[in-house]
């Protein structure tokens, strides 16, 4: 969630053994998106889920406010 840079998530996904299927960002800000770009090209095909707009996004789902998850 929120990926301001993607070095982080790389290292505690291969640490975990993990793969990214997703990533959710509750808002625009550069500090919530800034990884967005590389995880992409990193992770072809994952959906972003974000209440913003993402053009360069291939796989992008708009969502409102989350009241429950």
């Amino acid at each position: 969630m929120d990926p301001a840079v993607a070095d982080p998530l790389f290292r505690q996904l291969k640490a975990l053994g993990a793969e990214l299927t997703a990533i959710f960002n509750t808002h625009q800000h550069s500090d919530h998106v800034g990884g967005n770009q590389t995880l992409i090209e990193h992770w072809t095909g994952i959906t972003v889920y974000a209440g913003g707009l993402y053009p360069q996004v291939p796989h992008y789902a708009r969502v409102g406010v989350f009241t429950e998850l």
